[in-house]
């Protein structure tokens, strides 16, 4: 961290903020901070012709978006074609996907999947798309 004076104070910042919190400080409202935090955030960015943009599915986005940039600007020294960095990254977002969906399956929602397992598949039923 000698040559990213940025990033100490990052973390300098954010850890000043997790003491504040841990203490118990009262912030400007008068709210106690000790219990969990409980956002109040909607999960829907708006609503284009009757298409709800989830938050989720932004960052889904953009973090597929910046893993092709990086494969795309590595390529040469990484090895790879262009159409092997547009496979791995198919490759990699089915398998987010499949990942996601089986971790809610199995260790977030077991006893309702063991009782109904034809809904497994359905994956808008998901978690990982929604909050």
């Amino acid at each position: 961290m000698r040559n990213k004076p940025w990033m100490a104070l990052i973390f300098l910042i954010a850890g000043a903020s997790a003491i504040g919190l841990a203490v118990g400080r009262l912030d400007r409202t008068g709210i106690s901070l000790t219990g969990p935090y409980v956002h109040r955030i909607d999960p829907v960015i708006g609503t284009v012709f009757s298409v709800h943009l989830w938050w989720y599915g932004l960052s889904y986005t953009l973090g597929f978006l910046n893993a092709l940039m990086y494969l795309r600007r590595k390529r040469t020294e990484l090895g790879f074609s262009m159409r092997s960095v547009y496979n791995l990254m198919l490759l990699l977002a089915v398998g987010v996907l499949l990942g996601g969906r089986l971790v809610e399956v199995v260790f977030y929602e077991w006893p309702f999947y063991r009782d109904h397992p034809l809904y497994v598949p359905a994956y808008w039923l998901a978690r990982i798309f929604h909050s």
